[in-house]
């Protein structure tokens, strides 16, 4: 038996009865491959994830909930002694996680979600040990990018040694983040400073860079499980770094209004493109990231230039018309103009 849920089985079922109807398979023959199939009324796997995935998010929140006070972190210091004694505490922390849940894999694989979460809470410690070290050893000249690399060359072997995907996001993370830090640290940047264009720019290629190494690490054994999500990391990194270059921050407005406006035609460039090739090839991400920043992109031109000129009912009208002349196009193509339509094209949708 095959367990799908109610809109697999539906597609599913319409397959076989196409290719009856066709004399691909006897009557016999479609009945049997439909009693193959276990339709699920509902997806208790989802429900499982999402429920991990907000209980570790509450996890997260609470460590920094706790960090952000300043009385709860004096207590906390005192009774372990010393700052030292966080490090140890946390390291052991996210040692007892980290055995756990790489126990938990070998002998009940099939607890899939609560076995990474185990495995995220102890990345989470080490992040926490990582800090407490930094701040152990503090020289006061906030090179904090060290121990963003630091938590990276942990991360690494942890995350290849348990195969575990939230690890190796965490992974993804520190890196950038260690890079982008190191950056800020060299070049000292602000929102008004024009080492920002470097800095955003280097942002994009990192980001640019992830995603081809994406590609490459799809055809490789070892690294294949991690390619969707440097994918989507690296995407998320360049959509980010375009967006913020596209942003006219107030104060040198008229200094890089050209620059500004070069790289808002970049991004909403490349949002459509995106969005388009994400539909073509049936990709979720391209087509989830390709619509939001296309939308981030409007609305922050929306705000910056139009939000006194303009009424809000005007733009989102010409807006709503815009897509609505897309739309239109988009249907024709497929309800028919192009092919031979059915009385089923809904549940082609």
């Amino acid at each position: 038996m095959i367990e799908v849920n109610k809109n697999e089985a539906k597609f599913l079922n319409q397959t076989i009865a196409e290719w009856q109807s066709q004399q691909v398979i006897s009557e016999e023959e479609a009945q049997k491959l439909k009693e193959t199939l276990l339709v699920q009324n509902f997806n208790w796997a989802k429900l499982a994830k999402y429920a991990f995935i907000i209980a570790i998010i509450c996890v997260l929140g609470a460590i920094l909930s706790i960090l952000a006070d300043n009385n709860l972190l004096d207590w906390f210091f005192e009774l372990i002694g010393t700052e030292w004694g966080a490090v140890v505490a946390s390291a052991l922390v996210a040692v007892g996680f980290l055995s756990w849940g790489g126990r938990r894999k070998n002998y009940a694989p099939e607890k899939v979600f609560s076995n990474e979460a185990l495995l995220t809470l102890g990345g989470f410690f080490v992040a926490l040990a990582v800090g407490f070290f930094g701040n152990a050893v503090s020289t006061g000249s906030n090179h904090f990018s060290i121990l963003f690399f630091l938590a990276a060359f942990i991360y690494a072997p942890l995350s290849l040694y348990f195969r575990s995907l939230p690890i190796w996001i965490l992974l993804l993370i520190s890196i950038s983040t260690g890079l982008l830090t190191e950056l800020d640290y060299q070049f000292n940047i602000s929102l008004i400073d024009s080492a920002t264009n470097i800095f955003l720019i280097i942002s994009l290629i990192w980001g640019t860079a992830l995603v081809g190494l994406s590609l490459f690490f799809q055809k490789q054994a070892l690294l294949s499980l991690f390619a969707t999500a440097t994918y989507t990391v690296g995407l998320l990194i360049a959509f980010m770094s375009l967006w913020f270059l596209s942003i006219d921050f107030g104060d040198w407005r008229n200094e890089r209004i050209l620059f500004e406006l070069l790289w808002t035609i970049v991004l909403i460039a490349g949002s459509f493109a995106a969005l388009i090739w994400g539909i073509k090839k049936e990709d979720l991400i391209l087509k989830i990231l390709g619509l939001g920043f296309l939308l981030f992109a409007i609305y922050t031109k929306y705000i910056q230039y139009l939000w006194d000129e303009l009424h809000g009912a005007i733009f989102f009208a010409i807006l709503a018309l815009s897509f609505w002349a897309i739309g239109t196009q988009a249907e024709n193509i497929w309800s028919g103009r192009f092919f031979k339509g059915s009385d089923d094209l809904l549940d082609d949708v």
